[in-house]
């Protein structure tokens, strides 16, 4: 068996040392990337939000224009009798 010295623990030490600033700096990219994608998706939630407004607003124009030409229809006479 090997004899434990302080020179075999500190390289064990300095390798480990390596390997978790390796992981800080897989971290750090991990981090930044979830970052992007949660703003991308705040980004996506308001488009979408924002297109959902605008269909609602649209339907609504809609109906108001239907309203009015089924008026101006009835004033007119010529809607055609339902089937």
């Amino acid at each position: 068996m090997a004899r434990v010295t302080s020179e075999l623990i500190y390289e064990t030490l300095k390798s480990m040392e390596s390997q978790v600033t390796n992981m800080d700096f897989k971290l750090d990219e991990i981090d930044n990337r979830l970052t992007s994608i949660s703003d991308q998706l705040c980004s996506i939630s308001l488009d979408v939000n924002a297109a959902r407004d605008t269909t609602a607003n649209i339907d609504k124009s809609t109906g108001r224009i239907d309203m009015r030409l089924t008026r101006i229809e009835k004033r007119l006479e010529i809607i055609e009798p339902a089937e």
